[in-house]
């Protein structure tokens, strides 16, 4: 299925390692289990400060979203990208 042989970066460490899968992203099972527990570990953390009322309400960004005449979904995509004035 998968002939020829890809020169890759790992997306963790950054070490360079072949494969013949071209979707693959990690040099190693630890590197792909540690960079899952870090995702892991900032949703958490996320939900956290949410649940805390550290972080805007649902209710709130939806309403800052309309005001700037935006979907829901596209006002926390620039928020996320960082792009709010």
């Amino acid at each position: 299925m998968f002939g020829k042989t890809l020169t890759l970066c790992c997306a963790r460490c950054g070490e360079v390692f072949e494969t013949k899968i071209p979707s693959r992203r990690y040099c190693s099972e630890r590197c792909r289990d540690e960079s899952r527990q870090e995702r892991l570990r900032k949703t958490r953390a996320r939900s956290l400060a949410r649940a805390d009322g550290a972080g805007p309400s649902l209710a709130q960004i939806a309403k800052e979203a309309r005001e700037a005449g935006m979907t829901y979904g596209r006002y926390v995509e620039m928020l996320r990208r960082g792009d709010r004035d």
